[in-house]
């Protein structure tokens, strides 16, 4: 029984069939802001009780200190709320400080006054449907060949994704021993129908990639329903079919969560998205993809506007903000409005401190329906961009084929910064996404079709270098590395005659390494660092 229906039987009298003939309206979303969270039984000093160990990890590992918006809502406040008549609270969003409520539209205005006069309520206002818009599922002029032998691609056979994973150093990488391993990522979606049975998905159960998963539109931890949108997103993350598909971070770990409800009924895709990231930041994920945005309503007096685009007005855009404060690495889709009258990009893609992502075809051309900036405040979006023009993805039906879309440029590239960040642990989520951009190939004049670009997140031998230096005051070997992507580096020192003097493992993430030689004679000798990417030498005079 609706435990509203319930209470007006119990304390009022009405029968079942009375509040039924009572109702005049369709039933109507709310969200409710409260203006503090005084009273509350949770404290930051006891961050155990409403926050992950991984969680708290993550927070420890980058210095970030909690806050209060990691409190739970006040309990009480949500309560005071729920026992209003005609009022259900649907959920509470910690982040934002609120609550979301349903009543019957004939009520709402007596209700809202109602609720206006509690002491800890600031603000109520109208929960408006999105739609999302999906360009045709149609390739480019141009779509690099599909490789068909792993010895083309240095043993790993990405199949028809060999010209996406190539574009970002993705292969690269793989070859370097580094697939996603150690980093756990959410995916925040449609439905992922067939992921826990579909062959393109088999790895990926065998190793125990899948954590669990939420649906935040129907209720309960199934994922797996609703479409096939997020099931294609993870084909570019996740999916391994040998000589058809491999994903960019096959061996990350995974969070599936369902945030919008693909029917036409009215819905609230941006406040289940807010909870699925609350959600996700309390199980400890290290990133949040999405590739959804949102810009036009049922109702077109209640779109988006042009001057909300700053980051700080739509609260999706103010939650994917909040995530990227508590250390979450967050991309999302730019959109797929470019070639549209809104060009712009959605929400939450205009949020400040996230990766927003546009779309390219596999030789670096522009995609026409990728969506452009700047934001409202004259911040440049998107900030990177992916193969999302004729990018390779597989269906719930296993079938593989070239789609369009920042939907898939999105989570591409997702994969690749997780094998990147596996290289650069070191770095906060703020500090990756800038060591991201100095790589990209707009760096130099970044814009708001592309950003800076597409990242180049591994290079090969011949663009690595490294010097050296010998300091005969304090027997110094210093070698500054040009770059720290290995899967391993060993150091070796040879005098001229080809005599082994040093043999020394060396940390992969290491930029400069500084060695005490103890070679006591003078003379030429040859340094030679041997790495996952090949092998470098050099000569020095002792």
């Amino acid at each position: 029984m609706n435990k509203r229906i319930f209470f007006a039987t119990f304390f009022f009298g009405l029968s079942f069939s009375v509040w039924l003939s009572a109702q005049t309206g369709p039933r109507v979303k709310y969200w409710i802001t409260f203006k503090d969270k005084t009273g509350t039984p949770y404290s930051l000093s006891n961050p155990s009780a409403f926050l992950s160990q991984k969680s708290i990890t993550r927070r420890t590992m980058y210095n970030i200190p909690y806050h209060s918006s990691d409190l739970p809502v006040n309990p009480s406040y949500i309560k005071q709320v729920d026992t209003t008549r005609y009022v259900d609270v649907v959920y509470a969003s910690k982040w934002l400080n609120g609550v979301v409520i349903v009543t019957d539209s004939a009520r709402a205005y007596s209700v809202l006054s109602t609720l206006k006069g509690y002491s800890f309520v600031t603000d109520t206002n109208k929960v408006k449907r999105f739609m999302l818009q999906v360009p045709p599922v149609t390739a480019p002029n141009y779509l690099e060949k599909t490789a068909t032998s792993s010895a083309a691609l240095g043993g790993f056979n990405f199949g028809g994704a060999n010209g996406q994973a190539k574009q970002l150093g993705v292969n690269c990488m793989h070859e370097s021993g580094n697939r996603g391993q150690g980093i756990t990522i959410a995916v925040l979606d449609v439905g992922f129908n067939t992921v826990d049975s579909s062959p393109i998905f088999d790895s990926l159960r065998t190793n125990a990639g899948i954590l669990g998963g939420m649906d935040f539109v129907e209720g309960g931890s199934n994922p797996y329903r609703g479409g096939s949108h997020g099931t294609m997103v993870m084909s570019c993350l996740a999916g391994n079919k040998n000589s058809f598909m491999l994903g960019t971070a096959p061996l990350a770990k995974y969070w599936l969560l369902r945030t919008e409800d693909g029917g036409s009924e009215t819905i609230t895709e941006e406040y289940n998205w807010i909870r699925g990231a609350e959600f996700a930041d309390s199980v400890g994920v290290d990133m949040l993809t999405t590739s959804l945005g949102y810009t036009e309503f049922d109702i077109p007096s209640q779109n988006h506007n042009y001057a909300m685009l700053n980051g700080r007005t739509a609260p999706m855009s103010i939650a994917a903000t909040m995530a990227a404060r508590k250390g979450i690495f967050v991309l999302n889709a730019a959109g797929n409005d470019g070639d549209k009258p809104w060009h712009f990009v959605g929400v939450p893609a205009d949020a400040d401190s996230i990766c927003t992502v546009g779309a390219v075809d596999t030789v670096g051309r522009y995609a026409p329906f990728s969506s452009v900036g700047p934001t409202a405040d004259g911040r440049i979006k998107p900030d990177l961009v992916a193969t999302g023009w004729g990018a390779w993805i597989c269906d719930q039906s296993t079938i593989c084929y070239p789609g369009n879309g920042t939907s898939f440029a999105t989570p591409i590239l997702a994969g690749a910064v997780a094998c990147f960040w596996q290289f650069k642990r070191e770095l906060n989520n703020i500090q990756l996404l800038n060591e991201i951009k100095s790589r990209s190939s707009n760096a130099a004049a970044p814009n708001n079709k592309i950003g800076w670009g597409i990242p180049k997140l591994c290079r090969r031998n011949d663009d690595l270098d490294f010097k050296v230096a010998y300091n005969p005051n304090t027997s110094i070997l210093s070698i500054a590395l040009s770059e720290s992507l290995f899967g391993f580096v060993k150091l070796k020192v040879y005098d001229m005659q080809g005599k082994l003097l040093i043999s020394k493992d060396i940390d992969v993430n290491a930029t400069k390494i500084l060695l005490n030689t103890t070679i006591a004679a003078e003379g030429l000798y040859l340094v030679t660092l041997e790495t996952s990417k090949g092998k470098l030498s050099k000569k020095f005079f002792r």
